[in-house]
């Protein structure tokens, strides 16, 4: 059996790099400038606190 490699045939890989990226914040000062981090971090202290696992 002959395989690609043997034969020289190479298929090269094609790596892309998506247009829109998204970066997380590094710190909690970067993310609370934001609207939807404020939103994530008000949702998870209210399902903290609703299940009691979690007080101040």
């Amino acid at each position: 059996m002959i395989t690609r490699a043997k034969a020289g045939v190479f298929k090269t890989k094609v790596y892309t790099v998506a247009a829109h990226k998204k970066v997380e914040p590094v710190n909690v000062h970067e993310a609370m400038k934001h609207p939807a981090w404020q939103e994530a971090v008000k949702e998870e202290l209210d399902a903290l606190i609703k299940n009691s696992t979690w007080s101040l």
